[in-house]
C-alpha cells in the first residue's frame, strides 16, 4: 500500500490557483487548517499549530510595489518562509550540529535551505503594473519599502521643475541625507543606466561561490578591497553626488540576494554599522523604473 500525505499542500495549492484567477477572492483558511489536521492528525500540538497559521497576503505597507501571498502567522506580517530563512543562521546550524553529529554543517545547511525553499514554493508574488501617481506640489511619494530599498520623491516646485529632492533608503537608512537635491535630467539618466545594468546581470548567483566561506560583513570588506571586476559587477546605487557618500553592493549569499551599504566617511565608518537587507534584483529595478516614470511625468 502506498500512502501520500499531501492534503495540506494540495489545499494550499488549490488556494493559490484561485488567487491567480481572482487576487481579491476569499481564502478558505478553515479548509487549509482542516487539511493540515487530516494530513498530520489532530493532536493538541497540531491543533495549536493550525490555529496560528493562515494563508493571506502581506499588507500594502510591507512593500508598496509587490504583495506576497503565502503561509503566515495569523494576524501578523510574518511569512513562514521568512521565519524559515531566519533559522538558516549560524547559531542554529551550530545547535543542530551539536544535536546531530552524524551530519556535516553543509548537510544541515542544505536541510534548512530546502525547508525555506519549500515554503517559498507555496507563495505568490503579485506586482502592481499600475502607473505611478505623480507627486505634485506639497506631496511626497515613497516608492518601495524604506525598510528594505526605496526612493522618496519630494514635492514638485513649479518654479524649479528641473530640480527635485530625492532620498534613497536602504534598510531604513537615508543614504542621501547629506545631498538630496538632484538635477532631474541627469539623475534620470543615472537611474536608467543603473536599471539597465541590473537587468543585464540579473544572474548574481554566479558570484556566490566567491563568498561561500565568508560572512556578509567579510564579503563586503572583500569587495571594498578588491576594486576590480567583481567590485564593478556587484556595485549598485551609484547615482552621482546624492549617493557618493555611501558604497553599496548586491551580494549573493546562501541562495538569497543582499543589499549592503556603508558610509565612506572615515568619521562614520566605525560609528555606523554596515546596513544589510535582503532584496531581489527585480525589486531594485522596479523601484528605479517607477522613480524614473514619476520624475519624467512631473
Amino acid at each position: 500500500m502506498i500512502q501520500i500525505r499531501d492534503d495540506f499542500v494540495r489545499a494550499v495549492q488549490s488556494v493559490m490557483e484561485r488567487l491567480k484567477t481572482d487576487p481579491n477572492g476569499a481564502v478558505d483558511n478553515e479548509g487549509i487548517r482542516a487539511a493540515l489536521l487530516r494530513q498530520a492528525s489532530s493532536t493538541p500540538y497540531n491543533i495549536a499549530c493550525s490555529e496560528h497559521v493562515e494563508y493571506s497576503g502581506s499588507p500594502e505597507k510591507r512593500l508598496e510595489l509587490k504583495r506576497t501571498f503565502g503561509l503566515k502567522i495569523v494576524g501578523k506580517d510574518a511569512l513562514l518562509s521568512d521565519i524559515a530563512y531566519d533559522l538558516e543562521r549560524e547559531e542554529v546550524v551550530d545547535l543542530l550540529a551539536a544535536r546531530r553529529p552524524e551530519l556535516s554543517r553543509e548537510e544541515i545547511e542544505a536541510a534548512l535551505r530546502v525547508s525555506t525553499l519549500l515554503l517559498l514554493g507555496l507563495e505568490i508574488q503579485m506586482v502592481s503594473q499600475d502607473s505611478v501617481p505623480i507627486a505634485g506640489e506639497g506631496q511626497t511619494k515613497m516608492l518601495g519599502d524604506a525598510g528594505k530599498f526605496a526612493m522618496e520623491i519630494g514635492p514638485l516646485d513649479p518654479s524649479h521643475r528641473s530640480m527635485r529632492v530625492v532620498n534613497t533608503y536602504v534598510g531604513g537608512r537615508n543614504i542621501s541625507e547629506t545631498d538630496n537635491t538632484v538635477y532631474v535630467p541627469q539623475f534620470v539618466t543615472s537611474l536608467r543606466r543603473a536599471a539597465e545594468a541590473l537587468k543585464r546581470k540579473m544572474d548574481y548567483a554566479s558570484f556566490e561561490p566567491l563568498f561561500l566561506h565568508q560572512s556578509l560583513d567579510e564579503a563586503y570588506r572583500q569587495l571594498v578591497a578588491d576594486q576590480g571586476e567583481v567590485f564593478s559587477a556587484c556595485r549598485v546605487l551609484d547615482f552621482g553626488a546624492t549617493t557618493d557618500g555611501w558604497l553599496s553592493f548586491l551580494i549573493p549569499y546562501r541562495g538569497r540576494l543582499h543589499l549592503l551599504t556603508r558610509s565612506i566617511d572615515p568619521a562614520e565608518t566605525d560609528a555606523l554599522p554596515l546596513v544589510k537587507v535582503e532584496v531581489t534584483a527585480y525589486d531594485v529595478v522596479r523601484v528605479l523604473e517607477l522613480t524614473i516614470e514619476m520624475l519624467e511625468n512631473a
